[in-house]
């Protein structure tokens, strides 16, 4: 009886731990252009620059900024983990019809006062991006944002030396980011 009691236990106890481990898988980020939106299903699919289309699931906890400004064919930045092999979006972000674009690189400075992030290119190029004032932050297992009160996530995030993407419009003459991710 305590054999068979501690197999039940052992079982129940590898079950949570695959559960825990799906559940809490790390974080991406994709940005593309919304070819299709299915409120019913709480779907939204985005094509990608690379011409792959990810169906991103959305819960009520997903965080959506610019709602207002989500369409089919508006563009949009996703922060996402895939759990039980679906993309289950944590932030949608909707930047409507101004086109994203896509950098990597390596942070040489961080200003919170001036709220910038410099990046340079591995063409040894530095560019200034402004974060958004609901610019999102993707650090592997957690997603935050760059409002007052966490800009030392991003400052976490971004600190001088971490490879990072930047998920940027340009607004007026300058870079302005939507979305940084962590690069491996």
């Amino acid at each position: 009886m305590k054999q068979v009691l501690s197999i039940v236990a052992l079982s129940l106890a590898a079950s949570t731990l695959v559960a825990a481990q799906s559940s809490s898988g790390e974080h991406h980020v994709l940005s593309g252009v919304v070819s299709k939106i299915d409120h019913a299903a709480k779907t939204v699919a985005v094509k990608t620059r690379d011409g792959a289309t990810v169906v991103v699931h959305e819960t009520e906890k997903t965080l959506e900024h610019g709602a207002a400004a989500a369409k089919e064919g508006g563009h949009m930045v996703v922060h996402y983990s895939t759990q039980a092999g679906r993309a289950v979006g944590h932030t949608v972000k909707h930047v409507g019809q101004k086109a994203l674009s896509t950098t990597k690189g390596v942070v040489t400075k961080v200003d919170s006062t001036a709220r910038t992030v410099t990046i340079r290119t591995a063409q040894g190029a530095e560019h200034v991006y402004h974060v958004a004032e609901d610019g999102v932050v993707s650090a592997g297992k957690a997603t935050g944002h760059a409002a007052a009160e966490t800009w030392g996530h991003l400052e976490d995030t971004a600190r001088k030396g971490a490879n990072l993407t930047v998920h940027f419009t340009e607004e007026a003459g300058r870079r302005v980011a939507h979305a940084f991710g962590h690069d491996k």
